[in-house]
């Protein structure tokens, strides 16, 4: 779990200084590849799964 906490910020910040808005990034665990260690999601198109609170 700390190992996920140290490798997955350096990932996330690279991606986030390149988006267009506001992002949800959650950690997902350790993965040799990037991409594998976290999960971006853009609030402005959410997923099917999340509650509509309008």
């Amino acid at each position: 779990m700390i190992a996920t906490a140290a490798a997955g910020p350096p990932a996330a910040l690279a991606l986030l200084t390149e988006a267009d808005g506001q992002c949800l990034v959650t950690l997902c665990g350790i993965d040799p590849a990037p991409a594998g260690r976290l999960r971006i999601i853009d609030p402005a198109a959410p997923p099917k799964y999340w509650p509509d609170l309008t």
